[in-house]
């Protein structure tokens, strides 16, 4: 039995951490040498950890339906994630840099500790079209994710102390405020007021939690 096998800590992850850190998995897996054959294919994990996503943007817009199926589709991803970590374990064997390799953590007598994320910074943010702002950022790594919030300006008084003090679940649950995830270098926020200026954060995090926040930004949405 090796020591060191990936950490199941995404069973207890909130569900919008729990889909970046879906995307970030896959991202890892896809063409990873490594990890030839996965159990689950990866494009699987991005289309359930998008259902998600979906059902989470509708339930804070008050739909009870996708209060429920939210639930169930969160169970869904996480056993679909254990499979994929079972099938890591098997063929990386305790070694530490293909797991990690993975976009999954490491536990085990041998713990490999890791800080909170840098703040992400900001280069650019664009309205592209209707109700979509593109935001490009400089990539981070040792991450699960990159959350974006992007709030109506006026309507909050203190983003950054708000973003620093609650939950994402609280934050999205503002009004005139829309949260999106992903990874890598860019990313883009959609549902937005046409000709509405909007204020946007990111933020990055991993198993130890949220990073700081970024710089603030001001876009006019198309």
């Amino acid at each position: 039995m090796y020591k060191i096998k990936v950490k199941r800590n995404f069973k207890r992850f909130a569900n919008a951490k729990l889909v970046a850190f879906a995307r970030n998995v896959a991202q890892k897996l896809t063409s990873n040498a490594a990890f030839p054959t996965p159990d689950v294919a990866p494009s699987v994990i991005l289309a359930e950890a998008q259902t998600l996503s979906d059902y989470i943007v509708a339930a804070i817009k008050g739909s009870k339906y996708s209060t429920d199926v939210m639930l169930t589709q969160s169970a869904k991803l996480k056993a679909i994630l254990e499979t994929e970590a079972a099938y890591v374990d098997r063929i990386a064997m305790g070694d530490i840099a293909k797991i990690d390799s993975a976009g999954f953590e490491i536990t085990g007598n041998n713990k490999v500790k890791r800080p909170l994320p840098d703040a992400v910074l900001i280069k650019k943010a664009v309205s592209i079209r209707n109700g979509v702002i593109e935001i490009e950022f400089a990539p981070l790594r040792q991450i699960s994710g990159i959350i974006g919030i992007a709030c109506e300006v006026g309507v909050l008084k203190d983003m950054q102390l708000l973003t620093n003090a609650v939950s994402i679940q609280s934050i999205a649950a503002q009004q005139n405020t829309v949260i999106a995830f992903g990874n890598g270098h860019k990313m883009t926020i959609n549902g937005l007021k046409s000709n509405v200026r909007y204020e946007v954060i990111l933020f990055a995090f991993n198993a130890n939690g949220k990073g700081a926040n970024s710089n603030m930004v001001s876009v006019m949405v198309q």
